[in-house]
Parts: structure tokens; C-alpha cells; sequence
């Protein structure tokens, strides 16, 4: 949600905020899944190449775009850094400074978006509540170790770390490029992985279907 937030923010401005949220979880899957494609095919993917493909094209569009404002953020910094150390100014004045100015920002940004988003936060409330309610405790203990097919998906993903894209025929689909993602990146055990995957995958349907009904 972030990157894509932040590299098409500008094209997206004109959106609902229901249909930016869409169209960034729509962006950021297909980047991933791709991404892990494109290595996987170059037998390059590793933990390094996978984190360096996911920031790179967004903090080369950030630079692009903000290259005005970051000199003079820089200043501004290095300033006060220098302020700071040289004893112009104390640790705790500069500490209550930016505690006032994030506290204001924070608090007047979140009161705004919660009056305006109130009716939205109860329904979704109300939703994930009746989600974990019906889904929850039978996608852990039903489908989420005693599925058939999970140890056949473990395998296919478990393989995708020795860069063996398809170990057992024109196969993975996206969501074994998203579970092996996640994976090497944060170093979520798979079987865990597969283990939640199945819950989260149903409420991320309800998600999208309120996104949508929201949008309309």
C-alpha cells in the first residue's frame, strides 16, 4: 500500500479514497508478483535482490519528484543537527520542539480523517468481528493444516528459494510468488504463512467487496 501510495499519489489524487485503496493493493501485488517472476527467471532472487527491486523504482520516482524539496530538508536538518550539537540549543528544547509539531500534525490530521471516515471504521469493525467470528477458528483448524493440497504448495514455494521456479510443471500461481515474498523477505516460516493464508485471503475479499461497494 505505501510505495504504490507514494508513486501514484498524483495520478490517483483525483479518487475516492476507497478506489486509491484499491487501485494501490491492485498496484503492489502485481509488483511483487512480478518482481519475483522476473528474478526467479534471472535465478537472482534472494533476500538482497528482492528488497533492492522493491525500493529502488520508488525511491528513484521519490528523488525525482521531491529533488527540490530535499535539499532544502536537508539544510534544515544538517541545521538544527548543527544547533544541536554545538549547544545552541538544548536536547530537551529540541526534543519538546519536534514532540509539539509532530503532536499537532498528528492529532489535527487524525481527528479530521476519523469525523470523516467514522461510519466507515464501525461497518469494517463490525465486518473483521463477524469475519473471525465465522471464518476464523475453522480456516486454522481445518483448512489451514488439514488441507490436502498444503503440503504440495509448500513444496512448490520451499523450491522457489533454490531459484527452481517450476520444480513440478508450469506452476506457481501469483499468490506463491506473494507467500515466497514474504518469506525472504521478513522470514515468515511458509508452513505459517499457509497456515493464515487462508483467513487473511477472506477477509481481504470482504475487504475489497466493501472498497468497492463504497466506491459505487
Amino acid at each position: 500500500l505505501l510505495l504504490p501510495w507514494v508513486l501514484l499519489r498524483r495520478r490517483l489524487g483525483g479518487l475516492r479514497l476507497s478506489a486509491r485503496l484499491m487501485a494501490c493493493l491492485m498496484a503492489g501485488n502485481f509488483y511483487v508478483i512480478n518482481l519475483v517472476f522476473l528474478l526467479q527467471l534471472l535465478h537472482i532472487s534472494c533476500r538482497g535482490t528482492l528488497i533492492v527491486g522493491t525500493i529502488l523504482p520508488f525511491a528513484a520516482a521519490g528523488l525525482h519528484r521531491y529533488r527540490g524539496r530535499i535539499a532544502f530538508l536537508a539544510e534544515r536538518f544538517t541545521g538544527r543537527a548543527r544547533s544541536l550539537s554545538e549547544g545552541e540549543m538544548g536536547r530537551k528544547t529540541f526534543l519538546l520542539r519536534t514532540g509539539r509539531v509532530l503532536r499537532r500534525f498528528s492529532s489535527e490530521r487524525l481527528k479530521v480523517w476519523l469525523a470523516f471516515h467514522k461510519v466507515d471504521i464501525l461497518l469494517i469493525s463490525g465486518s473483521l468481528a463477524l469475519i473471525l467470528y465465522i471464518y476464523g477458528l475453522n480456516t486454522f483448524q481445518v483448512y489451514g493444516y488439514s488441507s490436502s493440497d498444503m503440503v504440495l504448495h509448500n513444496y512448490w514455494i520451499n523450491h522457489m528459494g533454490n531459484n527452481n521456479l517450476f520444480v513440478d510443471g508450469i506452476y506457481p500461481f501469483g499468490f506463491h510468488c506473494v507467500m515466497y515474498y514474504l518469506h525472504q523477505v521478513f522470514a515468515f516460516p511458509t508452513y505459517m504463512l499457509l497456515h493464515v493464508f487462508s483467513l487473511v485471503q477472506t477477509l481481504m475479499i470482504h475487504f475489497m467487496l466493501f472498497l468497492f461497494l463504497r466506491s459505487v
